[in-house]
This record gives structure tokens, sequence and C-alpha cells, in this order.
């Protein structure tokens, strides 16, 4: 189901899954003062995400320590359809974090990972090291919901039939092990927990976040 992976069985309030993930370890001249890195993907994050791709092989090429997963909702190729949970991937996040890594880490987070980022850095202050937000969506709020719903077939779905759609482009043909572009693998996230996570604004938008940490914005 993984091709090859790692998995880490998580069973909670937020179901039962399995979550993917890669992790390489530091050389020992590097253990006693650098701290590793967690890479937190994206919201379509299955663990062919570009970016999460590029960064792990380039940490493991210099044997620096990394941990990447992907979201458990999202990762299943024998699936053609799923249903992504928002506060489910933010956990799984938290369980990773927990779970697998060791040590101080430098976050590294792009669009809607940034989100699980920060709430990381709230939480283990003692643990995060730094922050890497690429292209950040610090939160899910009103504006962001407004923007998405422009489109008047997803707002029709999302009104009427009560999901948003999304897609996935990039996964492993369950035939081949090899990374196919070409592959289209839809979501959805359920009309409830969006309205919900926008009410609450996961991360409020507009207060200060205060962190103990340096923080590195890339747009």
């Amino acid at each position: 189901m993984y091709h090859g992976f790692e998995t880490l069985r998580v069973d909670n309030e937020f179901g039962v899954r399995d979550i993917p993930y890669s992790k390489s370890e530091k050389s020992s001249d590097k253990r006693d003062y650098r701290p590793s890195v967690f890479i937190i993907p994206p919201m379509n994050g299955t663990m062919w995400e570009a970016k999460s791709v590029a960064l792990r092989e380039r940490f493991a090429q210099h044997d620096e320590g990394c941990v990447a997963f992907g979201y458990s909702d999202l990762n299943d190729t024998t699936a053609r359809r799923v249903d992504f949970s928002i506060y489910r991937s933010i956990d799984d996040t938290r369980q990773m974090f927990e779970r697998i890594t060791e040590g101080p880490q430098i976050v590294v987070a792009s669009s809607f990972g940034a989100t699980a980022a920060l709430k990381l850095a709230q939480q283990y202050p003692e643990r995060v090291a730094g922050l890497v937000l690429i292209a950040p969506g610090v939160s899910i709020n009103k504006q962001m919901l407004k923007k998405h719903l422009a489109d008047e077939k997803r707002r029709l779905d999302y009104e009427t039939k009560g999901f948003a759609e999304m897609h996935v482009f990039s996964y492993p043909n369950p035939e081949n092990t090899g990374v196919s572009a070409s592959k289209i693998k839809k979501y959805r996230v359920q009309k409830a927990e969006l309205d919900k996570a926008a009410r609450e604004e996961v991360i409020k938008p507009r207060k200060k976040i205060v962190l103990e940490c340096p923080v590195l914005i890339i747009h």
C-alpha cells in the first residue's frame, strides 16, 4: 500500500489509521550539535509531493537527520477517492512529532502544513529549534473559504452535496512503484469540518503569535 515506507499506527479519537513516513539518521559527527529536520506536507500531502521528495532526498544525501510523512487520509494508493480531515491531519503531525522524532527539530512546512507547524512551535517550544515556512497558509478562515468557493461547480457541490472536492496530482501507480505525475486522485473535505475550521480559524490570524524560535518565511 505504501511502497516500502515505514508506517506509524495510530488509534485515537480521530480513528485507526496508518501514517506513512521516511526517516534518515544524522551522521555521528552531527548528532551532538545540529537539530534534525521535520517536514510537514501541504494539504495535498502525499509521500510523493514534490517538495517533500526533494527535501528528504537532499537531507539523506548529506547525512542529516530527517523525518517526512504523508497524511493518513491521502496515501492509500488503492483508494480512488478519500475524505480528508483537517483536524485528523493536524493530529497526524503531532503523532509523528511526538513518537518518531527525537531532540530539537527544524520544522519545514508548506501551505496548509504551516498551521500544524505553528501549533507544534507553541506546544513544544523546547523541541522546535526553528521554523521554515514555504508559502504558508497559517489559518483556514472565512476569507480563504470564500476564495476557494469562487469556482461555481465547487460552490454548488459545497452547498448541495456537503463537501469541497480537491485533487492530489502525483502519486504512484499501484502497478508501478515509481512516481507517476499523470495520476490524479480526488479527495473531499466535508462542509461541516471546513465551516468549523473557518469559524475557529484554527490559529487566529489577527492575534499576535508568540514563538520562542527563529522563523524563516519563503514566498
